[in-house]
């Protein structure tokens, strides 16, 4: 239960850092560029989908994740304020907390369904990337979200402690792929 909820801490706290480095659509902020020639008018395009003709940038792509790791986020903030609460009842009165489990059952439930919503906010991230660079590495972190998803619930909620081993492998496998999405992104 540790590792999972420190893992979706990391992932929280490392997507804030993501969407924070992403660039920024502030024009203020941006050096103007002398046109040579007469202004064109820019036809309105979603700021998460680059027009058909563009090729879309790294910092583009890397802008895909902002909203579903907001959404994940979100989730792992609940989850954690949850889980800190739990803490807080074994540790004021341990053997109520022994009476509790399914208190414990819930938070595992929980939590399982916070790293679905994150593997599912990585697959809509990989959906939309179309560069590349970030394509390379999204489409594994993507996967490897899918199935620490899976292996959550396998050992959380359906108790089957002979998927650990395969929970250890993929949340190791996910972690790798994550800091590659990561390093990649934060080259722009």
């Amino acid at each position: 239960m540790k590792r999972a909820l420190v893992t979706l801490a990391l992932v929280a706290t490392a997507s804030l850092g993501l969407s924070g480095c992403s660039g920024s659509s502030d024009k203020a902020t941006e050096p103007e560029k002398e046109s040579t020639t007469a202004p064109v008018e820019e036809e309105e395009s979603s700021p998460e989908e680059p027009a058909a003709s563009e090729e879309q940038t790294v910092a583009e792509a890397c802008l895909q994740i902002a909203e579903p790791m907001q959404q994940a986020s979100e989730a792992a903030v609940a989850l954690a304020a949850n889980a800190t609460d739990f803490a807080g009842e074994i540790s004021s009165d341990p053997a109520a907390a022994m009476q509790n489990i399914q208190g414990a059952m819930d938070l595992w439930k929980e939590s399982a369904t916070t790293w679905k919503s994150l593997a599912d906010g990585f697959t809509k991230f990989d959906a939309n990337v179309t560069n590349a660079d970030v394509k390379a590495v999204s489409s594994t972190v993507a996967k490897d979200a899918a199935e620490l998803s899976d292996q959550i619930q396998k050992v959380y909620v359906d108790l089957d402690l002979t998927a650990a081993d395969q929970f250890t492998a993929a949340s190791d496998a996910f972690s790798t792929s994550y800091e590659k999405l990561v390093e990649v992104c934060g080259q722009q």
